[in-house]
């Protein structure tokens, strides 16, 4: 048992549609009134961006993020170039992250035994666009 579980970073966009079991094992392995406090994406609308090219000495990165046509699924491409003596090296990463209602989230913290406050900040600390702040506490 543990006083509390954090996913802070948008972990739980990353995570598979079932939210609903993962939200269940977090309540089981906290203890009566533990908190569960992380943060989801419910819109991605102010989040998506044409290429963009960041450049250093020796690296390079190029970014774009867009917007599925149901707006559920934000996916942001990253293209890194760097060089290790004389030979440039390329990497190509994927991120598919997933967007949730409020109404949604609520619904599935609801039935795992939660109760939670949904908000724009933790505390001072405001979050970017889109994103929310949760405080679940284990009912």
């Amino acid at each position: 048992m543990c006083r509390a579980a954090v996913a802070i970073g948008e972990i739980i966009t990353y995570l598979p549609s079932w939210l609903g079991g993962v939200f269940e094992r977090i309540h089981a392995a906290l203890e009566p009134g533990g908190l569960f406090v992380f943060d989801f994406i419910e819109s991605g609308e102010r989040r998506i961006y044409p290429a963009r090219i960041v450049e250093g000495d020796g690296w390079s990165l190029v970014a774009r993020a867009d917007l599925s046509a149901s707006g559920r699924i934000l996916t942001r491409r990253l293209i890194a170039k760097r060089i290790i003596g004389t030979i440039w090296r390329r990497t190509r990463e994927t991120h598919r992250v997933r967007i949730h209602s409020r109404e949604e989230i609520g619904r599935l913290l609801a039935a795992a035994g939660f109760s939670a406050h949904m908000r724009r900040s933790f505390g001072r600390y405001r979050l970017m666009p889109g994103d929310v702040a949760v405080i679940a506490r284990k009912s």
